[in-house]
């Protein structure tokens, strides 16, 4: 799809996906938060019967105009995780971590859940990385990454020698995770969607990168989605390639579409929970 954002700005890319409307710059993102008008998808979830989650460790705070625009069950900010561990990257702490900490703690098995989690490992400077810890052990609330768990890169917020290595371990890290988590840990979950905000800044992307962004629909075997046939997609985490002219790829703004179609056309007796 193609983001509104590139290498940076990623609150351009999140108040696209979740209005429905593509928000290309800061006014576009300020005007659209004095409307105050509720956003599409927590609004679509909220009416099909989810409890809505906004997990977000990258952000300490919110403005009231904002809350009433991305209306939200709970609001799970950088101080709402009980992380007593290093500061890791941009977001704090690690995104396995996150992960594990709203699923013991806010998510229940009787209640339909839609989350979303702004995940931060795989952003910039790229510098510290998790490693994947595949026992999933966080009952030091975190500490387990002061003595190990970590890969180091030689970069910083505005340059380094290891870049290409850093933001690949980065991506590569957030993938495990997620997938890990969904088919691991989770269980009668309808779909996941794994998208990232924006293209990385230069020179991480190569020139002409420009503004597609991959996106992952991970869904059951027993589940098929009615997958409109204008969106191209592949059987893979591979996405397919792009074409030449960008402005052929659906826009981000058009997924809470997708998404819609998806929730409205799931048989009866299909899985109650969705990430």
């Amino acid at each position: 799809v193609r983001s509104p954002a590139f290498g940076g700005r990623s609150w351009l890319a999140d108040a696209t996906l979740l209005t429905g409307e593509q928000i290309d710059d800061q006014n576009d993102f300020e005007n659209r938060m004095l409307r105050e008008d509720p956003a599409r998808l927590p609004v679509l979830m909220g009416n099909a019967g989810y409890h809505r989650i906004y997990a977000a460790p990258g952000t300490s705070k919110t403005q009231e105009g904002w809350l009433r625009t991305y209306p939200f069950d709970n609001y799970l900010l950088r101080y709402d995780f009980d992380y007593e561990g290093p500061f890791i990257s941009f977001g704090a702490m690690p995104d396995q971590y996150i992960f594990d900490r709203v699923q013991r703690d806010h998510l229940l098995e009787d209640r339909k859940e839609f989350v979303l989690y702004l995940l931060v490992s795989s952003h910039v400077p790229f510098e510290t990385i998790p490693e994947y810890k595949p026992d999933w052990d966080f009952s030091l609330n975190g500490r387990e990454y002061e003595s190990g768990y970590l890969e180091h890169f030689d970069n910083d917020w505005l340059s380094g020698n290891e870049l290409a290595e850093g933001y690949i371990a980065g991506i590569s890290y957030t993938l495990t995770a997620a997938v890990h988590y969904l088919t691991e840990r989770l269980s009668q979950v309808e779909l996941m969607l794994i998208i990232g905000d924006h293209q990385p800044r230069k020179p991480v992307s190569v020139p002409g990168s420009g503004y597609p962004v991959p996106f992952h629909l991970i869904v059951p075997d027993s589940f098929q989605p009615a997958i409109p046939p204008s969106w191209s997609l592949s059987n893979t985490l591979m996405p397919p390639d792009s074409p030449q002219d960008e402005n052929e790829l659906p826009a981000m703004s058009a997924i809470p579409i997708l998404i819609e179609s998806i929730v409205t056309a799931a048989p009866a007796g299909s899985p109650d929970h969705g990430y």
